[in-house]
C-alpha cells in the first residue's frame, strides 16, 4: 500500500508540475506574441519614419535644385542685361560719334562759307576803289597847276551839294558813289582855267552836225 500511494503522490506531483509548466509556457507564448506584435508595430513605425525622412530628404534636394536653378537663371539674366547694356552703350557711342562728325562738318561748311563771302566783298570793294583812284590821281595835277582859279574851282566843286543818289543818305545802286565822283572829277578837269575854253568830254556826244561831203 505504501508503494502504491507513493506512486500516486509522485504522479500527482508530476501532473502539478506539468500544469505549472504548461501555464508558464502559455504565459511565455503570450508574451512572445505581444512582443512580436510590438516588434511589428515598431517596424511599421520605423518604415513610416524612414519614408518621412526620405520625403524630407527629397524635398530638401528639390529645394536645393530649385535654388541652384534660380541662381543660374539670375546669373543668366544678369549676363543678358549686361550684354544688352553694352550693346546699348555701343549704339549710343556710335550715334554720338556720327552726330559729332556731322556737327564738325557743318561747322567747317559754315566757317568756309563765311570766309568765302568775306574775300568776295573785299574784292568788290578793292575793284571799286581801284576804278576811282586813277581818276583822282589824274585830277590832282590839274587842280594843283591851275593856280588860284584852279583851287577856287576845286573848293567850289568840293562845296557843291552831292548829286542825287550819292553820299550816305542816297538810295542809289552799288557803285553810284564811284561813278558820280568820277563824273565830278572829269568836270573839274574840263572846267576853264583863266579864260581857257573847256576841253571836250570824250564821253559826251558831240553836238556838232556831221559835215556833209
Amino acid at each position: 500500500m505504501s508503494g502504491e500511494q507513493d506512486q500516486q503522490q509522485q504522479i500527482a506531483h508530476l501532473r502539478q508540475e506539468l500544469d505549472t509548466c504548461q501555464a508558464r509556457q502559455y504565459e511565455l507564448e503570450m508574451q512572445l506574441r505581444i512582443r512580436d506584435g510590438n516588434i511589428e508595430d515598431l517596424q511599421s513605425r520605423l518604415q513610416q519614419v524612414q519614408q518621412h525622412y526620405d520625403d524630407l530628404r527629397q524635398h530638401d534636394d528639390d529645394l536645393a535644385q530649385k535654388k541652384r536653378k534660380r541662381a543660374e537663371d539670375e546669373v543668366a539674366a544678369a549676363m543678358k542685361r549686361e550684354v544688352g547694356l553694352r550693346r546699348q552703350r555701343r549704339d549710343l557711342e556710335q550715334q554720338l560719334a556720327a552726330c559729332t562728325a556731322k556737327l564738325a562738318a557743318a561747322e567747317r561748311r559754315l566757317s568756309g562759307a563765311g570766309s568765302a563771302e568775306h574775300p568776295r566783298q573785299q574784292q568788290e570793294q578793292a575793284a571799286g576803289n581801284g576804278a576811282a583812284q586813277p581818276q583822282v590821281a589824274a585830277a590832282q595835277p590839274a587842280a594843283e597847276g591851275g593856280g588860284g582859279h584852279g583851287q577856287g574851282s576845286g573848293v567850289a566843286a568840293a562845296g557843291a551839294p552831292p548829286a542825287a543818289g550819292s553820299g550816305s543818305g542816297g538810295a542809289g545802286p552799288p557803285g553810284s558813289d564811284t561813278v558820280e565822283g568820277a563824273a565830278a572829277l572829269a568836270a573839274m578837269q574840263n572846267a576853264p582855267h583863266d579864260g581857257a575854253p573847256a576841253a571836250p568830254n570824250p564821253q559826251e556826244p558831240s553836238l556838232k552836225p556831221p559835215s556833209s561831203s
